[in-house]
């Protein structure tokens, strides 16, 4: 009986210990960078003050190699057209390469406008 009675009282004294770590009891609302970050505080933290949010980033990332991308896409399609435009062939791979590594560079320097010839005849010959 008296094993019974130790075991049960260490039980409690665990259980009162544990409890207010574990329980929640007060709900907060904290006003934080991307909306309101509401959660429960336990037992043993209610009656303290409420927990601290990091401070807001400044900035956020801007993704330039997105941006770098898509402009060599968008330069090798602009340089495609153009040379297919007025000089009637396409782009060669060094062409295509170059309007890579420098966007908007290489139909500047097209010194050979209007190499497709004149208007073509009626009959379509």
């Amino acid at each position: 009986m008296k094993l019974r009675k130790l075991v049960t009282t260490m039980v409690i004294a665990a259980i009162f210990f544990w409890a207010p770590s574990v329980v929640p009891v007060r709900a907060f609302v904290l006003p934080s960078c991307g909306g309101i970050a509401v959660g429960w505080q336990t037992a043993d933290t209610a009656f303290a003050s409420a927990p601290i949010l990091p401070p807001c980033p400044i900035h956020t990332a801007t993704p330039w190699v997105v941006i770098i991308g898509a402009a060599s896409v968008v330069s090798v399609i602009v340089n495609a057209a153009i040379v297919g435009k007025t000089q009637c062939r396409e782009l060669t791979q060094q062409e295509a390469w170059s309007s890579v590594f420098l966007p908007f560079i290489g139909y500047l320097w097209n010194q050979q406008n209007n190499k497709c010839g004149g208007p073509k005849p009626a009959g379509g010959r």
